[in-house]
């Protein structure tokens, strides 16, 4: 069968990171959570760790162009991005070739690392300015290598729309300068190509490598399928702070991106999606009447990394009551349950295992029966939820937080106007209908 001639095709010219958390390998990874394909040109080798780096060895420039050449003969690149060049010889080819090509080309400057020795040798900085900048139709640099590719100290934002100005001037049809490096507050990145636009979103605190490479090759992969700059830039900075947000600790030093998050997601869609119907058709047959709220049950599950309601997948109706029956009214959708879809979300932000969640009338009696059984409870007092809290459910947070640990129940005995309300967590539907089942066996026993 013939290849998918619809594939973009994009190349990562920069080093490789033993690590697996930046570099080539990063690149890689970003470019297939995208569905572009990605070539490579390694233009140094790393002994590095999730800690430190403990030794360069830069490609010769022969090799470099040998592999560009190579690469430029069987395939049709639709952009290229460069992340570490090391040296000014190595950057003479690069330059050579991509003028030679025309591809359009996103530069990520990278000359230092956080520990351990300089990726960059000395000359590099002038040879960026003299042959690549002025070619590149977009430039990522952040701050301390912007401040060193203008020689300009930047110390906040207005240094940044100066730095942007200052790359422009030299031929960058694109700028962002990344704000990452400034103090406490929102991360601000500054974009400029004639006129500025202000990229915003809230700082993650963890410290997790290999985030410049990730965005950038995520703004490659996503300029190769035809979306404006400023879009590609938007687009890129959502998948990194999700990559960011599910980073994983396996290393003992920063944390490793993880931007196969977009990946997994679609990859479970559907899944999720029939787990809701299939455990709904449970609690059908299990349920009794005397569980359903005036408000009805909803059951809700989240993507693996969800990170908004549109990633929860719940019924578009509600499980209520039909006769001495319960029924389930419409069909599994994503983005359909606010309500117990953020009581997930905010379960998820302590511990992303718990994507699952399902609300049950609240009685002191069966709060009661519910410790009876083993199952760990926390609650809140509604009455005491701030009117300006933003985030996806105060109250479940609010538990979660005094208890330490996502407990299988959380409960609280409503306020004026809002009624009482016990919410069952789990894993999994499985688990959350389990406990369901148990707590229904019980009360029938006790009857």
């Amino acid at each position: 069968m013939a290849g998918d001639k619809g594939i973009k095709t994009v190349l990562t010219i920069a080093g490789s990171d033993s690590s697996g958390g930046a570099g080539i390998q990063m690149d890689l990874k970003a470019f297939a959570a995208l569905g572009v394909h990605g070539c490579t040109v390694v233009t140094a080798v790393t002994a590095q760790n999730t800690a430190t780096v403990k030794h360069v060895s830069p490609m010769s420039a022969k090799l470099v162009k040998e592999q560009l050449d190579t690469i430029y003969d069987d395939f049709k690149i639709a952009a290229v991005k460069t992340g570490m060049l090391y040296d000014s010889s190595i950057v003479e080819v690069v330059a050579a070739k991509l003028a030679e090509e025309g591809t359009k080309l996103i530069v990520d400057p990278v000359l230092t690392a956080s520990a351990g020795p300089t990726l960059s040798s000395k000359d590099l900085v002038q040879a960026l300015k003299d042959r690549l900048l002025p070619k590149c139709y977009l430039a990522t640099p952040n701050i301390p290598e912007a401040a060193e590719l203008t020689d300009e100290p930047i110390r906040g934002e207005d240094g940044m729309r100066r730095a942007c100005q200052d790359l422009y001037q030299l031929g960058c049809e694109n700028v962002l300068v990344k704000g990452g490096h400034l103090a406490k507050g929102p991360i601000k990145d500054v974009f400029f190509n004639g006129a500025f636009h202000i990229f915003e979103s809230p700082r993650l605190e963890s410290k997790v490598h290999g985030t410049g490479c990730m965005l950038s090759a995520f703004i490659t992969a996503i300029l190769a399928k035809g979306l404006p700059c400023v879009d590609a830039v938007e687009l890129a900075r959502r998948y990194t702070h999700d990559a960011m947000r599910f980073s994983t600790d396996l290393g003992h030093g920063a944390l490793i991106g993880n931007p196969l998050t977009t990946l997994h997601n679609s990859a479970q869609r559907y899944h999720c999606s029939e787990e809701v119907r299939q455990w709904t058709g449970v609690l059908e047959e299990v349920l009794p009447v005397s569980l359903v709220p005036e408000t009805g049950i909803n059951l809700a599950f989240a993507l693996p990394f969800a990170n908004s309601i549109d990633e929860v997948c719940g019924l578009e109706g509600r499980l209520v009551k039909a006769g001495q029956k319960v029924r389930s009214v419409g069909a599994p959708r994503f983005g359909s349950s606010r309500r117990v879809g953020s009581i997930v979300l905010a379960a998820m932000d302590q511990d992303r295992r718990y994507r699952c969640a399902m609300n049950l009338r609240y009685s002191k009696p069966l709060v009661d029966l519910c410790r009876t059984l083993g199952l760990k409870v926390g609650t809140f007092d509604r009455r005491k939820e701030p009117r300006d809290f933003t985030g996806p459910h105060w109250g479940v947070t609010q538990a979660i937080h005094v208890l330490g640990f996502v407990p299988d129940i959380i409960y609280d005995e409503g306020d004026h106007g809002q009624e009482a309300m016990m919410r069952i967590l789990g894993e999994h539907p499985a688990q959350v209908v389990e406990k369901v089942k148990s707590i229904v066996k019980e009360l029938n026993e006790t009857r």
